[in-house]
């Protein structure tokens, strides 16, 4: 995503034929901000057409049960812990920011203040 002073047409085809896949124009407003960026992780996170069992590793991963397991051994996860892994599990060696994982997780922002994505992550290490 580009975000620039530059509002002429011709410096918005160029960022997005550079490719960016989306283009904003300073000053930027933070809603409309996370809302392009959680438009934009949506377009990047595959769907999976299927939902079968997938092995990362050790590890075994059920989308049907919302099960992973290691090594034969369910492994006890809350749902957002669940969808946190999974997440990570379908896209091993991306990196994923804060507000990308609140959009994907939690479906809106997370306050800066809060420990809930910290307190999720540190659980599913």
């Amino acid at each position: 995503m580009f975000a620039t002073s530059r509002s002429r047409e011709e410096d918005i085809v160029m960022g997005l034929r550079s490719g960016a896949d989306d283009y904003m124009i300073k000053p930027i407003q933070q809603h409309e901000l996370l809302a392009r960026v959680s438009a934009l992780f949506r377009r990047m996170v595959a769907t999976p057409t299927h939902q079968s069992a997938f092995s990362c590793g050790p590890y075994r991963i059920d989308p049907t049960c919302n099960v992973v397991s290691i090594r034969g051994q369910a492994i006890e996860l809350t749902r957002k812990e669940y969808e946190l892994a999974l997440l990570f599990f379908r896209n091993p060696g991306r990196l994923f920011s804060r507000d990308a994982l609140a959009a994907s997780v939690w479906n809106r922002e997370i306050p800066a203040m809060s420990r809930t994505l910290d307190t999720h992550l540190s659980k599913v290490r």
